[in-house]
């Protein structure tokens, strides 16, 4: 408002050989350039069939042999793993299955947890061990994830989801 009914407050003050002159800011600030951002990949190499292949072979790799229960793996031994470099995996993972590396390798590890805590031969493992089993390597990354994903606790996710004995029923 200011601006539009006194523009001489926004205005600098040049001397220029002794003589005093009043610019409007306008005049001396720069425009304002809104840059586009740029398109993510959008320069990437990786081809269509690459990165059905890289798809294809990680979910292998996560359903046959189970690579998510090493807590150790990165996305660089991951890649190594498929024959690919890190930069296509974390394409892939990103645009086709829509989670970063962590997150994908997470959600396998809450599942297999999931799991775990509802099998009757993990009913006296606590829950660190559990976690463990899972493929995380540390019991609040375990707590923070799990609960992230599932909107529960672990400890709360095996109470609620125990079958009820016959007693109970009775």
């Amino acid at each position: 408002y200011e601006a539009i009914n006194k523009p001489v407050l926004f205005s600098a003050a040049v001397k220029d050989d002794w003589k005093q002159k009043t610019i409007p800011v306008v005049a001396i600030t720069p425009k304002l350039v809104i840059h586009k951002r740029a398109e993510k990949y959008a320069n990437t190499g990786l081809k269509e069939d690459e990165a059905s292949r890289i798809l294809t072979v990680l979910e292998q790799l996560m359903q046959q042999q189970k690579i998510f229960l090493d807590p150790e793996i990165t996305i660089d031994k991951l890649a190594t793993m498929i024959n690919s470099n890190r930069h296509f995996v974390s394409q892939v993972l990103n645009e086709r299955a829509g989670h970063s590396f962590y997150d994908y390798m997470n959600q396998y590890r809450v599942n297999e947890a999931k799991r775990l805590l509802l099998d009757p031969e993990y009913s006296n493992q606590k829950i660190a061990s559990i976690a463990y089993d899972a493929g995380f390597n540390s019991l609040s990354a375990f707590n923070d994830v799990f609960k992230k994903v599932t909107g529960t606790t672990p400890s709360q996710f095996k109470k609620d989801e125990q079958p009820v004995s016959r007693q109970q029923r009775g």
